[in-house]
């Protein structure tokens, strides 16, 4: 190779490093901030691959920060009852057939197995020609506020069954005289 050549080359690649560098320098900060949310961060590429995942979404998961890159989301993450009508849906969106649902709840798998319930809000990314190329989700989990509902829900169910066992009359009523629950010996005394 000719000097002149070789200066050329050693120029572009400096030029090539100077402009990577402070590409490199946000993308570091912009992961620090994200790995101080308390809130799961995870981006996916056309195919489904995690390409980014912060420190909550790691801890929510249970795998290191490299056992997370590279993996197939849907195939990882996802429980297999959920895998194929979820892929389905981000197929459709990466080809742009469809809009992106802001909100939605579902299941992620965890390293033990487990299943914690997520709430998720996406976005999808662009290349720099406009065209589609991934999405990023923010997702909070929302196992253990899914379980006290659920739970109260089971609670207020027995209450209800035992007003209704009660062999007196029942009416129970808000203080603007709504009534919100009558039991069957009330309906019989009132007629």
């Amino acid at each position: 190779m000719s000097d002149d050549k070789a200066s050329k080359l050693s120029s572009t690649r400096r030029e090539v490093t100077s402009t990577e560098q402070p590409q490199r320098e946000d993308l570091l900060k912009a992961r620090e901030y994200l790995d101080l949310a308390e809130v799961m961060f995870v981006a996916l590429n056309s195919d489904g691959i995690v390409v980014f995942a912060n420190r909550k979404c790691c801890e929510v998961v249970g795998y290191d920060h490299d056992e997370v890159i590279g993996k197939d989301w849907f195939k990882t993450f996802l429980p297999k009852r959920f895998r194929k009508e979820t892929y389905d849906v981000f197929r459709s969106l990466m080809k742009g057939k469809i809009e992106p649902v802001e909100y939605f709840e579902n299941p992620v798998l965890t390293k033990d197995g487990e299943e914690q319930i997520i709430a998720w809000h996406n976005t999808v990314t662009k290349n720099s020609k406009g065209r589609i190329d991934g999405i990023l989700s923010s997702g909070e989990d929302i196992t253990e506020s899914k379980k006290a509902e659920r739970a109260l829900q089971e609670s207020e169910q027995r209450y209800k069954e035992l007003i209704h066992m009660l062999p007196q009359g029942v009416a129970i009523a808000d203080l603007n005289e709504v009534v919100s629950l009558v039991n069957k010996e009330m309906c019989n005394i009132l007629g």
